[in-house]
């Protein structure tokens, strides 16, 4: 006889005696497995709705960045960042984690909503804002789903821990990285990151895929815009644990634009414009 699932750890289980004809049903309650929260986590602590809240609370969750690793005589949750039961923005904080509470990995609309209030709050480098506030006028996203892209130099979580960039996204530092999906709101999945974390537009730059060994490029020495000049591209390499081009044989650099041929283009790129 056919079994079925009643809830995630529950299974009712269906037998028939052969000489009586008689169906036994019974149910199996399955243990789920236990929810343990890491390093960076996105979580939702869900209290008793029976508890004693402040007046000013308008949900009985809160929603984090977990900070730390949790021990076993933990009885709170260190946060990079979170929102609190008033709706409220928090940084470097702490949440409870009373009896009966419910402890969950965040929905994505739980996420989306924290990196929003952070981007909100956050006062970006100037360049990144521009980016930002440029992109932010267009219809259409930065990027789409199967583009080349890498994370911006600076941008890690040593100093954009409070925007959203927690430590596991380290890993993909100075890796060619694909677009996996436009999520809304400048923000991107990445098929190489296995947390589901979102990307803001504002930390990625393209990687040109058009671009082959021996091509024309334009580079800027020492990553400025103003001293671009144009050389063959000679290889692909990983230096000192960056990703960069070498220039003529012999010049390191990190970004390059195929070159038209022509001496508007590099202009342009003198000028900031490309």
């Amino acid at each position: 006889m056919e079994n079925f699932l009643v809830s995630d750890n529950c299974e009712v289980v269906m037998t028939r005696n052969d000489k009586t004809g008689e169906v036994c049903v019974s149910a199996v309650i399955r243990e789920q497995k236990k929810f343990e929260p890491k390093e960076g986590d996105y979580i939702t602590i869900e209290y008793p709705k029976d508890s004693n809240f402040e007046d000013d609370c308008e949900t009985n969750k809160v929603v984090g960045i977990l900070r730390g690793k949790l021990s076993k005589g933990n009885k709170g949750f260190p946060f990079y960042a979170g929102i609190n039961m008033a709706g409220e923005l928090c940084l470097y904080d702490s949440f409870g984690n009373q009896e009966g509470s419910l402890v969950r990995p965040s929905t994505d609309e739980e996420r989306k909503e924290l990196l929003e209030m952070l981007d909100d709050f956050a006062s970006w480098e100037k360049a990144d804002r521009k980016s930002a506030d440029d992109d932010s006028k267009k219809s259409q996203p930065k990027f789409k789903a199967g583009d080349k892209v890498r994370i911006k130099d600076g941008v890690s979580s040593g100093n954009h821990w409070n925007y959203g960039f927690v430590p596991q996204m380290d890993k993909l530092l100075d890796n060619v990285l694909t677009i996996k999906k436009y999520s809304g709101n400048g923000y991107f999945l990445i098929e190489e990151d296995e947390y589901g974390f979102f990307f803001y537009e504002g930390w990625l730059e393209p990687v040109s895929e058009s671009i082959k060994i021996g091509d024309w490029v334009i580079y800027f020495p020492d990553e400025d815009t103003k001293l671009a000049t144009v050389g063959i591209l000679s290889d692909v390499i990983i230096r000192d644990r960056k990703l960069g081009f070498l220039i003529d044989g012999n010049v390191f650099v990190r970004q390059i634009i195929k070159w038209n041929w022509t001496k508007e283009q590099l202009e342009k790129v003198r000028k900031g414009e490309l």
